[in-house]
């Protein structure tokens, strides 16, 4: 009876947005709550038509109404949906897989629907990023998420020294096309950190390369770019791809990775400061008696466009020194 209840003919949803959460590569991986708010809502907002329409199919649900709602989605359709909603209709927001409003835009809609004074309810579901975090090993207590980082390397690089000292866990997405760039620059401002790549998660493939950035970088130019070849899995197995995808699609897919580096550890060599371990050491915490990787390690802090202020901070908590020996020293440079 349960189960007539859960899956069963359209029942009467109330008036709501739906975050509905779906699968991020095994299509088993979605609840029964999440599969009858699917059949009974009133219209779908969703990445991308065709992908959600593959789900639906896969649990035999037809006739839905669907609207794109993606990273390019205009005003017109934001006050689409606030006008179903006025219309006394519900509406589920979905993604191409996890949860939806994780690293995409579907936040500014829930601040639009909130605003308006309509009802937003939450499915739990599958979400990547957790995922990732549990199979890597990493201290799970504290964590930051903090989505793509940019495509050039300077950038880049300016966007990794801002999280230097960020207290938790770092986790990334990134595409496999650029996890060597991505790593070698993470060497450069995390140092010899711990890392971890995740890829086809809850897959036939799924892939864990951990070690330090150093060694993983030295040992996994060749894995990080494989991809799943379809062909070699068996009829018994494929049920956990998403299905009916193009070529293209499935690339790209494949081709998204997520990447996890450990919170800051002052025993560990950091790739800002070459000599960090003589001058950390150093008993007299005086600036002047190591200058020469002082100014090595200033130099290498302001090529990221730290301010003052960050490049001290580094010097204080990773090193040691003195804060107002550090300043002058930071000054010195500068001038």
């Amino acid at each position: 009876m349960y189960k007539d209840k859960l899956i069963g003919s359209k029942g009467c949803l109330s008036k709501a947005l739906y975050i509905v959460p779906t699968p991020i590569g095994n299509l088993e991986d979605i609840t029964m709550r999440a599969l009858r708010i699917l059949r009974e809502v009133d219209w779908l907002a969703c990445e991308d038509t065709r992908i959600t329409a593959n789900l639906l199919n896969m649990y035999d649900i037809q006739d839905k109404k669907m609207l794109i709602y993606n990273d390019y989605a205009s005003d017109a359709i934001k006050n689409k949906i606030i006008s179903l909603l006025d219309a006394g209709k519900s509406v589920a927001l979905v993604s191409d897989a996890g949860t939806p409003l994780v690293s995409d835009p579907g936040y500014k809609l829930i601040q639009m629907v909130k605003s308006m004074g309509h009802k937003v309810n939450v499915l739990p579901g599958a979400c990547s990023v957790i995922t990732a975090l549990l199979l890597s090993g990493m201290p799970t207590d504290k964590f930051c998420f903090v989505g793509f980082p940019p495509n050039k390397s300077g950038k880049r690089q300016n966007f990794f020294a801002k999280l230097i000292h960020a207290n938790g866990t770092l986790i990334f997405f990134e595409r496999a096309s650029r996890c060597k760039d991505f790593l070698e620059d993470a060497l450069s401002i995390f140092g010899n950190r711990k890392v971890a790549i995740v890829r086809e998660m809850t897959k036939i493939y799924e892939e864990v390369i951990d070690g330090t950035i150093r060694d993983v970088i030295g040992r996994s130019a060749g894995q990080t770019d494989s991809v799943l070849r379809e062909d070699t899995l068996s009829k018994a197995d494929k049920h956990q791809l998403i299905p009916s995808h193009s070529q293209s699609q499935r690339e790209q897919l494949r081709g998204e990775i997520v990447i996890l580096i450990s919170r800051e550890d002052n025993k560990m060599e950091t790739g800002l400061c070459h000599g960090h371990d003589k001058v950390a050491n150093n008993p007299k915490n005086d600036v002047e008696s190591d200058d020469y990787n002082i100014k090595l390690i200033i130099k290498k802090l302001a090529c990221q466009n730290l301010s003052n202020k960050d490049v001290v901070e580094y010097l204080v908590t990773q090193l040691g020194i003195n804060k107002k020996l550090a300043y002058k020293a930071v000054l010195r440079e500068k001038d």
